[in-house]
């Protein structure tokens, strides 16, 4: 979890796009990582009659949180002022901007 954010931190203050592609990849590696360990962790420490649901009652609560918390903060950063967080998607889609129109000749 320090390697994700970690991760996170560098491509929110690097403004390279080969640094941001790097540190994406170290949080993805991490993310896969730490989702793994925790699957392993639930298939190991509960009782044998009840693994497979408890594993998947551990997923349906995960992707569910995942999904309520990805529309909760999109929808506080559509309705407030965080102004801090604006920038760092700017400087985002920028970049991509940039690569798009070195692609085309532009």
């Amino acid at each position: 979890m320090l390697l994700y954010a970690g991760a996170l931190a560098l491509m929110a203050v690097w403004h390279h796009f080969p640094v941001a592609c790097a540190a994406a990849f170290a949080a993805g590696s991490a993310w896969t990582a730490a989702f793994s360990t925790f699957n392993t962790s639930i298939q190991l420490n509960t009782a044998a009659w009840v693994r497979g649901r408890s594993l998947a009652f551990y997923q349906l609560t995960y992707s569910a949180g995942l999904g309520v918390g990805s529309a909760l903060r999109g929808y506080v950063a559509e309705h407030s002022c965080a102004n801090f967080i604006n920038p760092a998607f700017r400087n985002g889609g920028d970049s991509i901007m940039n690569l798009k129109q070195r692609a085309q000749g532009v």
